[in-house]
């Protein structure tokens, strides 16, 4: 009759310090050279090697974090199968996905949105 009920244990952090705990993943990042930015990925057709090739010009290894501005669907469609490589927009970046990732990769697009959300 009274049998257990789930309970979540869940906190919510303020938007003020989810927003300050970004900006000082983004600048420990940038201190430590992990942080690269780039005109712009230009994938004509959604194919997962011209990423890779892309990821291999640009002498990254490890775990690489590529932000976008959300626009360009050929760039998610193809990187999306890479084993190591995080897409993601600008406006959904979070600390945690910051930390996780040893590399940054970051379209002039993307910086200025980043600018603009979060100073």
């Amino acid at each position: 009759m009274f049998g257990p009920h789930p309970r979540d244990y869940r906190k919510a952090l303020p938007k003020k310090i989810r927003q300050e705990a970004v900006r000082i993943a983004l600048s420990q990042r940038l201190r430590e050279g992990s942080f690269s930015v780039v005109d712009s990925i230009e994938v004509p057709q959604p194919k997962t090697k011209t990423v890779a090739e892309v990821m291999k010009s640009f002498d990254l290894n490890g775990k690489i974090l590529v932000v976008h501005d959300g626009r360009d669907g050929n760039l998610v469609l193809s990187g999306r199968n890479l084993m190591g490589v995080t897409l993601i927009a600008a406006r959904e970046l979070n600390a945690l996905v910051v930390l996780e990732n040893e590399r940054l990769l970051v379209t002039e697009p993307a910086l200025q949105e980043i600018e603009q959300l979060w100073g």
